[in-house]
């Protein structure tokens, strides 16, 4: 793989491009004349044609429409900066193949390059190209990382856990076919399914199949012209997979190499920031017993705004009909969300056991208590309960859970809980969160996605999950 253009080349390239701009310009000043010489004979034609239309001449009109009609040329300034885009937007998708970079991008990073060709081309200077490739593959770890996890998630929702995915029994894709035979373009499992056979052959060294030679297209092959038939039901397995087909459009995904899976596993765990887990022993109980030892940094990533914000559009109003409702956010950090809590016009409680940080909520003069305890310790009397609990708690060893339940103590009944937990939650089979899933179903509460990467801008690119209930509510 030539992952660097030369400088030369590039410098080469630029100059083509310059030469190409020089031409373009001298070409508009003779589309310029060739407009005024053919109105000008457009107008002597015009002399000698009749007034009304005639049956006579009749059969040559269309031909005057094609050969002789009257042209439109852009001023030169209008011209020249389309042929400008144009020209740079050529010469970056040329360096990009060149560099073979699209084949270490997945299906997201294609249209994101795309999407800025469409609208904003860098100016393809030499030092302007040059420092743009180093850039990308100075992070090309990164990118194969982020690669790795775009595609397994859009594969299974399960993958975006920062907690080792463990494959069982098999993946289903439902409606992944057409009824005509082929893909159902609107879920996209076809470019989904390339990027998943593309990692497995990076992590054996080897370049991605072209399309005609991959899983795709064996799929392909035997749905293809299906319309008058219906769906067959198939068996197709390949080096990498063993994948059924059904009537309904479905299509089953089973993976053959669990070598190749480990490796995903791990470059998943090293992307999220947490390696797969050590063995430990099993739950002896329903798992809910709380941790007492404090996490690493005691857990504590800021609530990056977007976050912050989307916490509170699933919080309730803060005000209903003039009255404050009382909040608290325990593990409370740097206040992200307690701010945004006084702001919309709450009683606003923190705790926060750093020291520090809790002295800096409490010289800010916005919250009404800021209690520097260990929030697993502290339990408010049975008159003094919450409107509202809003939270982002440390998620490392399902320590996210042990803090959510606690606060579900502090909340009145028919009180609100919104809090950022990990995405793991939803889906891990431990007896923890099995048990606290069921405990979040007995008061109606629901898992929402948020984007993934919303922590990155703090540090981390765990992924994870709204979870909002409301106390007692069935």
């Amino acid at each position: 793989m030539n992952m660097l253009v030369p400088r030369e080349t590039v410098a080469q390239n630029v100059e083509k491009r310059e030469a190409a701009l020089a031409a373009f310009r001298e070409s508009h000043a003779r589309l310029i004349d060739a407009q005024e010489a053919l109105a000008k004979a457009n107008g002597l034609l015009h002399g000698i044609s009749p007034q009304n239309g005639d049956s006579y001449n009749r059969h040559t009109r269309d031909n005057e429409e094609f050969y002789i009609r009257p042209i439109k040329v852009l001023d030169e300034a209008d011209y020249m900066a389309k042929v400008e885009f144009i020209t740079s937007v050529n010469l970056w998708a040329k360096l990009i193949e060149h560099t073979d970079l699209e084949s270490i991008m997945n299906r997201r990073q294609k249209d994101e390059l795309r999407q800025a060709l469409i609208t904003d081309p860098p100016e393809p200077t030499v030092e302007n190209i040059f420092a743009t490739l180093q850039a990308r593959f100075a992070g090309l770890n990164h990118t194969i990382q982020e690669g790795i996890a775009d595609a397994f998630t859009a594969l299974d929702r399960r993958f975006r856990s920062n907690d080792t995915f463990k494959f069982k029994h098999r993946i289903v894709l439902e409606n992944a076919l057409s009824e005509w035979g082929g893909w159902n373009h609107g879920w996209r499992y076809d470019d989904t399914l390339m990027d998943v056979e593309r990692i497995f052959r990076f992590m054996e060294g080897l370049p991605p199949f072209p399309r005609h030679l991959s899983i795709v297209a064996a799929v392909e092959a035997e749905t293809r012209g299906s319309y008058s038939t219906g769906l067959p039901q198939t068996l197709i397995e390949t080096d990498y997979f063993r994948v059924r087909t059904w009537k309904n459009g479905n299509l089953h995904l089973y993976f053959t190499r669990k070598d190749l899976l480990a490796k995903v596993n791990k470059a998943l765990g090293d992307f999220y920031g947490n390696p797969i887990p050590e063995k430990r022993e099993a739950d002896k109980d329903d798992g809910l017993t709380p941790k007492t030892g404090l996490a690493r940094n005691m857990g504590w990533f800021p609530t990056p705004e977007a976050v912050a914000r989307k916490v509170m559009h699933e919080a309730p109003y803060m005000k209903p009909n003039g009255e404050p409702l009382v909040v608290l956010e325990p593990s409370a950090g740097t206040g992200n969300l307690a701010r945004l809590a006084v702001a919309a016009g709450a009683i606003v409680d923190c705790v926060e056991l750093n020291t520090d940080r809790a002295k800096t909520l409490s010289d800010s003069g916005l919250y009404r208590r800021v209690l520097p305890v260990d929030f697993l310790t502290y339990q408010p009397a049975a008159d003094a309960l919450y409107n509202v609990v809003i939270m982002n708690p440390p998620f490392d060893r399902e320590r996210d859970i042990d803090h959510v339940l606690h606060a579900l103590s502090h909340l009145r009944n028919g009180g609100t809980l919104v809090a950022v937990m990990s995405a793991a939650t939803e889906f891990r089979e431990t007896k923890k969160s099995v048990s606290f899933r069921a405990i979040v179903k007995q008061h109606s509460g629901r898992f929402y996605d948020l984007p993934p990467g919303s922590f990155r801008e703090v540090g981390t690119n765990v992924n994870t999950r709204l979870l909002t209930l409301r106390k007692g509510y069935t």
